[in-house]
């Protein structure tokens, strides 16, 4: 019977993903706000995720004596769900460890200091030889702005401090403290269906969120023009898709991964200047990702299904 509800887990959580997913994409055919965007993305994520932890938790709750609804209950079950829970552990503490690695490797690089004249402060980097044209927040809790070289020598004092800037902006949201374990999820639940446009969908608004902060502090117009050549300067391996190794350990500039994304970012730059050109309302043009609406907590208490199995267990 354990074996049953973890099987049953496994089906809500694809399901639960597949319809997030399906809700998901009628937003943004609707043109929908951006912060209903971001709560069903990552609902969409973090829902299935639930189910499987729940499960887990209500079997090994359980134990292996017993019955339910008149049937025996055996190890199975349990074996399974503390195999899921070794899993999940390991990937953490290895995803964890390899983020330290990263940012570790990081401070065997020099520092330099670029001034952020629209944040009225100056800013430490560690310049690093390759990605040539990169640049991004790498660590955890307390990340450091990494950028290349080259970067620093193609780019102006203006473009480079709208990259600055919006590089701050990351650090502002603790976006790679966040998408470390966004990341973790995405890992974990791999194999249900939609994982892949779910992330690209993620790191597409993270990215628009960014620009959005950065926009207030530069031109719009600026940032959108550095997106621009730092696209064309970069190289396609840097510019195509981040590399899976570094994906929970650092947050670029000119992270394309997610399908149309530059198209997106663009787009919405030029947006933001013109809203502020006609003087719309932070609310008229705002995107914060927010709380899950009612529909997504309903569906948190959905996913808390397994846990109605544990009276029906007879000691």
């Amino acid at each position: 019977m354990h074996v049953c509800i973890l099987l049953l887990a496994i089906a809500g959580a694809g399901a639960t993903r597949w319809w997030c997913y399906r809700i998901l994409q009628q937003c943004r055919r609707d043109d929908r706000p951006w912060r209903e965007r971001w709560s069903w993305a990552l609902g969409a994520l973090l829902l299935p995720a639930l189910w499987l932890a729940i499960a887990a938790i209500a079997v090994g709750s359980m134990g292996t004596h017993g019955t339910m609804f008149g049937h025996g209950v055996s190890a199975s079950g349990l074996w399974l769900s503390g195999g899921f829970a070794m899993v999940a552990v390991s990937l953490l503490v290895a995803l964890a460890a390899r983020a330290w690695q990263i940012q570790r490797e990081l401070h065997h690089y020099p520092a330099t200091t670029i001034d952020a004249i629209g944040l009225d402060r100056t800013v430490t980097a560690r310049t690093i030889a390759a990605p040539s044209w990169f640049a991004g927040q790498v660590g955890l809790a307390n990340p450091e702005l990494a950028i290349g070289q080259d970067l620093l020598d193609g780019l102006d004092g203006d473009r480079l401090e709208a990259i600055v800037t919006h590089e701050c902006a990351h650090a502002h949201y603790r976006d790679t403290l966040v998408f470390f374990f966004l990341g973790w999820l995405r890992r974990l639940t791999g194999l249900l269906p939609h994982t892949h446009e779910i992330w690209n969908e993620l790191v597409l608004l993270r990215e628009l969120r960014a620009d959005r902060w950065a926009a207030q502090f530069v031109d719009p117009l600026l940032l959108a023009e550095t997106l621009v050549a730092v696209a064309r300067a970069s190289q396609p391996s840097t510019a195509g898709n981040s590399p899976d190794d570094l994906a929970e350990a650092w947050v670029g500039f000119h992270d394309f991964s997610a399908a149309g994304s530059f198209e997106a970012r663009i787009e919405a730059l030029i947006d933001t200047e013109l809203a502020a050109s006609t003087a719309l309302t932070d609310r008229e043009v705002s995107f914060e990702p927010r709380d899950l609406s009612v529909g997504g907590w309903l569906w948190c208490a959905l996913a808390c299904f397994p846990l109605l199995a544990l009276p029906f267990h007879q000691m």
